[in-house]
């Protein structure tokens, strides 16, 4: 499949969260505002020199490699590793859900507008 490809200028989101007493930003942008599909997202947290850190940013590349090639965050979303309660068991899928979680309200705010 063709990657997609973003305008040089685009929106992007940022959240904040804590994951293993770590604090994260995690930023994504959307291809539209119609269908609000995913197409980038970066991850950061706030102690520099961090290995999950390193981890975690070179998971959310492959993503956002898998999204600009067709999948969708819902697809990356149920292939992360969950426990036996359905939480996620990294951070990178922590932040994924972050992002799903996030899309969720734009759409919610988007039907509202």
């Amino acid at each position: 499949m063709t990657r997609s490809l973003f305008p040089k200028r685009r929106t992007a989101f940022t959240v904040e969260f804590f994951y293993r007493q770590s604090g994260f930003k995690v930023s994504f942008s959307v291809f539209d505002f119609v269908t609000f599909r995913v197409g980038e997202i970066f991850l950061a947290t706030d102690k520099t020199s961090n290995d999950l850190e390193a981890e975690a940013r070179d998971a959310m590349i492959l993503a956002s490699f898998a999204l600009q090639h067709g999948a969708t965050i819902e697809e990356i979303r149920s292939a992360m590793t969950r426990d036996h309660a359905g939480e996620c068991s990294s951070v990178a899928g922590y932040a994924i859900d972050t992002v799903w979680n996030a899309i969720e309200d734009l759409k919610k705010n988007a039907d509202h507008a």
